[in-house]
């Protein structure tokens, strides 16, 4: 990568999301021309030394981010970006792992699931609390007394971390889901039926069937299916449907916070049974399944959650920026 566009891109991670491809530009032209007018000085294009000496004449990418934020009292402007930064990150993994503890306590305790995941979400809470003060404390203090050395000062271009821009889904990839979800279609109308039966050792065979709360979500799964697939096909269609599918979304991951959310309520969600087994082994094995189940089910209210914030973010970041 560029020296410049590794400049650009640490300067980048900084910056106010909705000015920060306007913010760049801007700053890439200014590098170009000042680039450009040192080469003419000697006569010659620029060395990577001299590149990167050009640059940190310009400044640190903190130094450089901080000049486009707001004024801040707490925290000054110039650790302002770096602290909004760890601090995203911070309440990223505390959240993360509230989650994954939630998790762990619906399948390894006897409580109900949604006693499980208020107790999660109570613990998020907390956390997030705690790490936003303790984020905050460090940083004020960074700012009232500042560090004697040269973070800011002696530092190289050639050090900074390459930041890859992250691939976008292709149409393999919507094609792919419209597959996977006209199969399951076919299979949850019973036009395509697949056998429920698992061979065990002994000649026994197991049987697994869905649950009762299954008949009365039957429709609300199937119109979820389709919405799915209809979403698919609309971002197939890339920037002029987009807007469109991103609604479609929301509606999909609403949808499926209450049809998971529905199904966790009932307790069970599949059925075991085998001739031959014992009862304490065919109790033990339904157990396990359904609590597998649920870990899954309490996967998907996570990333619905998530989804249903991220789908209202870009509807309102797409709704406040500026029509060309």
């Amino acid at each position: 990568m560029d020296l410049l566009e590794r400049y650009l891109a640490s300067v980048r991670i900084l910056l106010p999301a909705k000015k920060r491809d306007d913010i760049v530009a801007e700053l890439r032209e200014a590098l170009t021309e000042r680039r450009e007018e040192r080469s003419a000085e000697v006569g010659r294009a620029l060395t990577p030394e001299e590149d990167e000496k050009m640059l940190r004449d310009f400044g640190h990418p903190v130094v450089v981010a901080a000049r486009y934020g707001q004024q801040q009292y707490l925290i000054g402007p110039d650790l302002f970006p770096l602290f909004f930064f760890v601090l995203r990150l911070v309440l990223a993994v505390v959240v993360a792992a509230t989650l994954l503890t939630g998790i762990m306590s619906a399948i390894v305790s006897s409580a109900a699931v949604w006693q499980a995941v208020a107790k999660s979400l109570t613990t998020a809470w907390n956390g997030a609390l705690v790490a936003v003060g303790v984020v905050t404390l460090v940083f004020a203090g960074l700012q009232r007394h500042p560090p004697r050395a040269g973070l800011l000062t002696d530092w190289r271009v050639r050090d900074l971390p390459q930041f890859k821009k992250p691939r976008q889904p292709g149409w393999v990839h919507h094609v792919a889901g419209i597959v996977a979800n006209v199969i399951f279609i076919l299979w949850w109308m019973r036009i395509m039926p697949l056998s429920p039966a698992v061979p065990l050792e002994g000649g026994h065979v197991l049987h697994v069937a869905l649950a009762p709360v299954w008949q009365t979500l039957y429709v609300p799964v199937l119109a979820l299916s389709l919405l799915a697939v209809a979403v698919h096909a609309v971002r197939l269609l890339r920037e002029s449907g987009e807007r469109l599918a991103v609604c479609l979304d929301l509606v999909l991951q609403v949808g499926l916070l209450s049809v998971a959310g529905g199904a966790l309520r009932a307790g069970h969600q599949v059925v075991v049974a085998a001739a031959g087994l014992p009862a304490q082994t065919i109790s033990g094995i339904n157990h396990g399944l359904n609590v597998g189940v649920q870990t899954s089910l309490l996967v998907v209210l996570c990333v619905a959650l998530f989804r249903v914030g991220y789908d209202l973010w870009i509807l309102a970041v797409r709704r406040s920026a500026p029509s060309s």
